[in-house]
């Protein structure tokens, strides 16, 4: 089973506008939408990856298709970034791939 986690290097702090992300290690700022900003705090909050998906569909009426895509293409930006890490294999009590 892979777990995804916010990396410990990662800070954050939600504007009026958009949820902004700090790589503590690079110094690099990165700024979420409002769809990006509803994985994140989800991610933060302990859901699984399909949870997350559910709040896309549910929040801002996406198809499954469309919800999956953009968890997909949020998910592998975090992880470039540094923002957020996979596990392998490991009882990690956060965001879970358990698809």
């Amino acid at each position: 089973m892979r777990n995804v986690v916010v990396s410990p290097i990662a800070r954050w702090f939600n504007s009026p506008v958009s949820t902004i992300l700090l790589n503590s290690r690079s110094g690099k700022y990165y700024w979420l939408n409002h769809t990006g900003t509803a994985i994140w705090l989800a991610l933060v909050g302990n859901a699984t990856l399909s949870e997350v998906k559910t709040v896309l569909i549910e929040q801002y009426g996406l198809s499954e298709e469309t919800a999956s895509l953009d968890l997909k293409e949020t998910i592998d930006l975090l992880l470039r970034r540094g923002l957020v890490e996979l596990i392998e294999n490991e009882g990690a009590p956060r965001a879970r791939d358990d698809q």
